[in-house]
């Protein structure tokens, strides 16, 4: 049922609608992520659409995760994890389109490619012994891997393209630093009753933020 109470995170003690107010009003750090997205695009004066969709998709983030920790409902973790999804895939998607150079057919080919590989990870990781210690987080190790290769890569060019790949890397990391305090809720709840998945939040809004900016150098490059 849509109506679901679902109870994931430490700081809920109980059913209701203010029973995670840190998980609830950290969130604000995604909505200031898409506000300064869309002041930078505006600057940019770029109307690429690719560009702004992530903008919204970072603000329906904001609005989905929200409303989740609000109402520790179904219909609330819909708003927030399809968001998140599409903005992983678009996101993508860009890299391929505009670092690599590769055409749209080619760029949906390979975003597909990443959905699978997503999907065999996640199914191969669930039968791992330790694999309630992820709390969830596994979905996102896929990510962090991606991030990783592709700054990598682009790393190993010349020009501003080794710029941009460094970057890349450096953002991944602060991401895995975001992952982790996802994934340490559950396990430090004992000493922090409040949990840390506020810090996920935060970190998280920095890192759509870097990373939107950073794909945005590339397709629309402030004029000096």
């Amino acid at each position: 049922m849509v109506t679901e109470f679902i109870d994931l995170y430490c700081e809920r003690t109980a059913a209701g609608l203010w029973s995670e107010p840190l998980n609830t009003i950290s969130n604000a750090g995604f909505f200031v992520a898409a506000w300064f997205i869309a002041v930078d695009l505006r600057q940019r004066h770029t109307r690429s659409p690719l560009l702004w969709i992530l903008a919204a998709l970072v603000l329906a983030i904001a609005i989905g995760s929200t409303l989740f920790h609000f109402t520790a409902t179904a219909w609330g973790l819909a708003a927030d994890v399809i968001p998140i999804g599409l903005m992983i895939l678009v996101y993508f998607y860009g890299v391929l389109r505009w670092f690599f150079k590769l055409s749209p057919l080619l760029a949906v080919v390979g975003v597909g490619m990443f959905i699978g590989f997503t999907m065999i990870f996640q199914s191969v990781f669930d039968l791992l012994p330790f694999a309630e210690l992820a709390n969830g987080s596994e979905g996102y190790f896929p990510v962090f891997l991606l991030m990783v290769v592709v700054g990598a890569v682009l790393a190993r060019r010349t020009g501003m393209d080794a710029l941009f790949g460094r970057r890349m890397v450096l953002i991944s990391l602060v991401f895995l630093a975001s992952l982790s305090f996802r994934t340490l809720d559950a396990p430090l709840c004992s000493l922090i009753p409040w949990g840390v998945h506020p810090l996920w939040h935060v970190l998280n809004a920095v890192v759509l933020y870097l990373f939107v900016r950073l794909l945005a150098e590339k397709i629309a490059p402030k004029q000096a």
